[in-house]
């Protein structure tokens, strides 16, 4: 009984030793772009082009592309004329 308690004691010294985690956040804010009020509910899909520096999103009930600008903040949107179900 001794011997199993020194294995379990071990072991939490091992994982809270492992368990103590990142001092910096892994991810920071780096800048808010107001959306109108139009867009309501969550986003379906992402895409990032990161050589155009924009990012595609598409809001669930909007039946648009939303198409953000990352270096200037704004954004446009791409009216969909199709629409494709997996």
């Amino acid at each position: 009984m001794k011997k199993l308690f020194l294995i379990f004691a071990a072991l939490f010294l091992v994982f809270e030793v492992a368990a103590e985690g990142q001092e910096n956040a892994p991810l920071r804010l780096v800048q808010t772009i107001t959306l109108p009020a139009d867009i309501r509910g969550h986003f379906d899909h992402f895409e990032v082009d990161l050589k155009g520096n924009r990012l595609f999103a598409t809001p669930e009930a909007y039946k648009s592309v939303l198409v953000f600008d990352l270096k200037t903040s704004r954004y446009s949107t791409a009216k969909a004329t199709v629409c494709f179900r997996a």
